[in-house]
């Protein structure tokens, strides 16, 4: 493992944001633009140029292709780690931490999930083995729990709530917390970038 790079004094960092075709991963970016990080964004199917955020470099990045990983690390100070949810999760993340980590990534935040580790469900424990494999790679780790995305009910009730003002969901009386992928990305942006 090579030792993290230490960023030049008065550059912004070089963030690598995984996921950014994705509702968080867009937010990220557009969190991140600007001033604040140099924003390179990694991606299985690049979006059409319109559908861009603006001042993000896109790169294809497969979590399958080694070669791909490291192109899309190269040259990277931070890496926000969002993959997809799958069985392979714990594959994907350490393929990518591990090619991060030889590369002198320095710091690294992992979107997980709500639960995660506490043995309920499948989701939870594979997101705790992925939590497992960024805690123990020598970089400085943030992981982040949130609970369901405001978007994702907007987005898949959005004929529902027009037609009938209201959503419904299996809950029954239950109540879920809801959270804006907007103030997740808020925080990892400070998480990303703070010295």
């Amino acid at each position: 493992m090579n030792p993290p790079r230490q960023r030049p004094t008065g550059r912004a960092p070089r963030v690598l944001v995984t996921g950014v075709t994705g509702t968080v991963g867009a937010c990220v970016a557009r969190a991140l633009g600007g001033e604040q990080a140099i924003v390179r964004g990694g991606a299985r199917q690049l979006p059409k140029p319109a559908a861009r955020v603006p001042k993000v470099e896109y790169v294809g990045l497969d979590f399958a292709d080694d070669n791909s990983i490291a192109k899309a690390l190269r040259d990277v100070d931070a890496l926000f780690l969002l993959t997809p949810l799958s069985a392979r999760m714990p594959d994907q993340v350490t393929r990518i931490i591990r090619a991060a980590a030889n590369g002198g990534v320095r710091r690294v935040v992992r979107l997980s999930a709500f639960g995660a580790g506490e043995g309920i469900t499948r989701l939870g424990r594979v997101h705790r083995e992925a939590e497992a494999i960024v805690e123990n790679a020598g970089m400085e780790w943030t992981l982040l729990r949130p609970n369901a995305f405001m978007q994702n009910y907007i987005n898949q009730h959005a004929a529902e709530i027009r037609a009938r003002g209201r959503l419904r969901s299996p809950q029954g009386d239950g109540r879920v917390s809801l959270i804006d992928a907007r103030d997740i990305a808020a925080v990892v942006a400070l998480a990303l970038t703070r010295s």
